[in-house]
């Protein structure tokens, strides 16, 4: 069975569609990742399922119960939905210790002191803080507060688990440990859960199912490597990615001319359409010490601006009347400013889409 099933969801505030006909599963032991800018709807879908939020249409199952039927005006109340929710604020009582904290929803379930004792060891040893029971959150880290959070929903057994944004406070190093951590535990656990995020590497890290959204609605549903290799749409592309996008014009010989850049052939082009538009990864650019007057898939350009990002620098190449986002290795020397290098472009690694208003995209 289906750990959750949303059907044709609808969500107004005021005039606003913040969600808008959403259907969607979530299969049991896995993680779906709702994705997208802020404000599309992923955290007011997150908050219809944990009954934060009154939908206006639509059913919410979860497992075997039906917790929400707009067509009836039936809406079970959050208390009742046996799930737990991890919020990007850390949401943990300051003066329980790490034991009460994670003993809380153990202890308003009635459960006997032996059960909620043996539950909290097992909840701390599976977020890795055995022996930090006596400790209160002011003498933890950012990253074991919130595994604190974890412990306390995992204490219960919930049968979904929901995460808004759970790692946006914490600082580069931990969230990539904590990721990792989160990986792990859902493995071991076989807890589903259901998990809002705008970082496209956490989306892509830790998901089995990502559900790309934009203004209320999913523009792409599918694996992270479906949904980076074979974008439905420029915008999934650019929010995955933040490929360069180019407008370009499909010619007879099906060749595409990129408006103020050159040629690119080799690419199947959109059928009964007259332009593209084109999304190069800036992984996806090769740079070249120069360009010949024949080279096919190659384009002169200039550099003008540097990023360096450690292993790999982040330039800002003028090509043409286009300016490109190119990345590459650091090593083994920096490009300078102004310096003149080419630009070899692998068809195969080309995102193209039919111009805005055209018939569906031709992915890569």
């Amino acid at each position: 069975m289906s750990a959750v099933v949303v059907r044709n969801l609808g969500k107004r505030f005021g005039s606003t569609r913040a969600v808008d006909d959403v259907s969607f599963t979530a299969e049991s032991g896995q993680i779906l990742t709702l994705l997208g800018p802020s404000g599309c709807g992923k955290t007011t879908i997150l908050r219809c399922l944990a009954g934060l939020e009154a939908p206006d249409e639509g059913t919410i199952d979860i497992g075997p119960a039906r917790v929400l039927d707009g067509a009836r005006g039936a809406l079970v109340p959050a208390e009742r939905r046996n799930l737990g929710m991890v919020f990007q604020s850390y949401a943990i009582w300051p003066h329980l210790t790490v034991f009460d904290n994670v003993a809380f929803g153990l202890r308003v379930r009635r459960r006997p002191r032996a059960e909620t004792a043996a539950r909290v060891a097992e909840a701390l040893a599976l977020v890795r803080l055995t022996g930090f029971e006596a400790r209160y959150p002011s003498q933890l880290s950012g990253g074991q507060q919130q595994r604190v959070v974890l412990a306390r929903c995992l204490a219960y057994g919930p049968a979904l688990l929901l995460l808004d944004e759970p790692l946006a406070n914490l600082d580069a190093k931990l969230r990539e440990e904590m990721r990792g951590e989160l990986k792990r535990i859902q493995r071991e656990t076989g807890t589903t859960m259901v998990y809002v995020t705008h970082d496209q590497g956490e989306a892509l890290a830790l998901s089995d199912q990502v559900l790309v959204m934009d203004h209320g609605r999913i523009v792409q549903r599918g694996s992270a490597p479906e949904i980076y290799r074979r974008p439905a749409a420029p915008f999934v592309a650019e929010f995955l990615g933040s490929p360069n996008r180019l407008e370009a014009r499909i010619g007879a010989d099906g060749a595409l001319e990129i408006a103020g850049v050159g040629r690119l052939t080799g690419v199947a082009a959109p059928r009964g359409s007259a332009s593209a538009i084109v999304c190069l990864r800036p992984a996806d650019i090769r740079i070249v010490p120069g360009v010949a007057p024949d080279s096919l898939n190659a384009w002169p350009g200039v550099v003008e601006g540097t990023l360096y990002l450690g292993d790999l620098v982040e330039y800002r190449i003028r090509s043409g009347t286009a300016m490109l986002t190119v990345r590459a290795p650091s090593e083994p020397t920096l490009l300078r400013l102004g310096e003149a290098v080419g630009l070899e472009v692998d068809p195969a690694r080309v995102l193209l889409f039919p111009s805005e208003g055209s018939a569906a995209s031709s992915g890569p």
